[in-house]
């Protein structure tokens, strides 16, 4: 049985984790595993284009809902309308 991936791709995922094994290192010894983490992350997951990223903040913009009003009634008229 043959592997269809070729070893570039995987060579490549293997050198960015180790990468970021290696710059987590320090973080991981100060028992602070959130920034381990996040800085494998970044070398496994590196951020997108900021390209993208402004056109969904148009689009996003552009269809955003209308805020409803804020409901004025007391607590207890909250529940009683519950029962309704």
């Amino acid at each position: 049985m043959s592997c269809t991936t070729s070893p570039r791709p995987i060579q490549d995922w293997l050198d960015d984790l180790m990468r970021g094994l290696s710059d987590g290192a320090a973080a991981l010894a100060d028992g602070d595993a959130a920034r381990f983490m996040n800085a494998v992350a970044l070398r496994t997951a590196p951020p997108r284009s900021s390209d993208r990223t402004g056109e969904r903040m148009d689009k996003a913009g552009k269809s955003a809902p209308e805020v409803a009003p804020a409901d004025t009634r007391s607590p207890m008229q909250k529940l009683m309308d519950k029962f309704r």
